[in-house]
């Protein structure tokens, strides 16, 4: 076997990555840990390949091996508490991100995301007023970070009372203010894709036309393909959505989080039909976790084919049962999920 140090195992596997080969950046990764299994950041890497390719099971797995051999590095406590979250255990990815937020000597960007990620614990665990009571502080803290008053609006959001609407409806305001100035500022893609998507929350939905096609003039991205088709569809132009969807996904076709992310928002529009043809070519590429079976057998059934989607049902409750970590080992439940449920009975 070719010995390869790290360092080039880390940039052959990004390029292995960027070309969607993640079988092969998944087999380098192997063979090195092979004869060096204590190299960190390496296990990273392959934690990172197979959550790209919807092995949670595995990228926790390898997650937590990277944790297990540099407990003080806060990077590591985020990567493997992110695929927790993935996996909808709160409790132990909230105390993953406490512990990286305790690493105070690394730059302020590199600080707020862990006590970010603590607040959205708090409020998956049904936390809302210690996650609002989180986010205030770090608005105090940090008054230009947008995504702090994104997270803000969520919370407010979800106390569905008249002042907490008022006070939702302020903090997307202040994140799009934000936001709009960062983008103007840079000019950047990807500036104008995050004010997009703030105005997408609003229901501005030309405003987040227009910002969707502001970052494809800078970059031709399917993230941005995938904002505009969205916009588009909220205003009714279906054709024009359907169109934006279809580059999106001809932009990176073997893209896999992409295909599924695609697919679950074309669910949410109502467009079941394309969501079907979306899911199938991510089948195509990789066998997928149980909730996106769940998610098929959905649009399958909001298209009345009850048969098949009984049956794609029946694969993700198999699924669930045998290939997801023993705290997840059941169907997140979801409108979906419950739907399924009604239709072909509780089991």
């Amino acid at each position: 076997m070719i010995k390869y140090m790290s360092a080039d195992i880390l940039s052959r596997a990004d390029e292995l990555c960027s070309a969607f080969d993640y079988s092969e950046a998944e087999k380098i990764c192997r063979e090195y840990l092979e004869e060096y299994p204590e190299d960190a950041a390496v296990w990273t890497k392959l934690g990172a390949v197979l959550r790209n390719t919807e092995d949670l099971t595995g990228a926790c797995g390898a997650f937590e091996r990277a944790f297990e051999i540099e407990p003080e590095n806060p990077g590591y406590a985020e990567s493997l508490g992110d695929a927790l979250a993935l996996l909808h255990s709160f409790e132990e990815a909230q105390a993953l991100f406490e512990k990286a937020a305790e690493a105070d000597e690394r730059p302020e960007n590199d600080r707020l995301y862990p006590k970010l990620r603590r607040a959205d614990m708090l409020f998956f665990r049904g936390k809302t007023a210690d996650a609002a009571d989180a986010l205030e502080k770090l608005a105090k803290e940090c008054p230009n970070a947008p995504d702090v008053y994104r997270r803000l609006y969520v919370v407010y959001e979800a106390d569905g009372k008249a002042e907490g609407k008022a006070a939702a409806a302020d903090a997307l305001e202040k994140e799009i203010a934000l936001r709009k100035t960062r983008a103007e500022e840079t000019n950047g893609a990807a500036e104008y894709l995050l004010l997009g998507a703030a105005y997408l929350e609003k229901k501005a939905y030309k405003e987040a036309e227009a910002a969707a096609g502001t970052s494809l003039s800078a970059e031709d991205s399917p993230d941005a393909y995938l904002l505009l088709g969205t916009a588009c569809a909220k205003e009714g132009k279906l054709s024009e959505a359907k169109e934006a969807f279809s580059k999106g996904t001809a932009c990176e076709p073997k893209n896999l989080a992409f295909l599924l992310e695609t697919a679950d928002t074309l669910t949410e529009l109502g467009l079941y039909d394309e969501a079907v043809s979306v899911y199938t070519k991510a089948l195509e590429l990789r066998n997928v976790r149980a909730d996106t079976w769940a998610s098929l057998a959905y649009a399958l059934l909001m298209l009345g084919k009850k048969e098949e989607a009984k049956a794609f049902f029946e694969m993700a409750k198999a699924s669930a049962a045998v290939r997801e970590l023993k705290w997840a080992d059941k169907l997140h439940k979801s409108d979906k999920t419950r739907a399924l449920d009604e239709a072909f009975g509780r089991q």
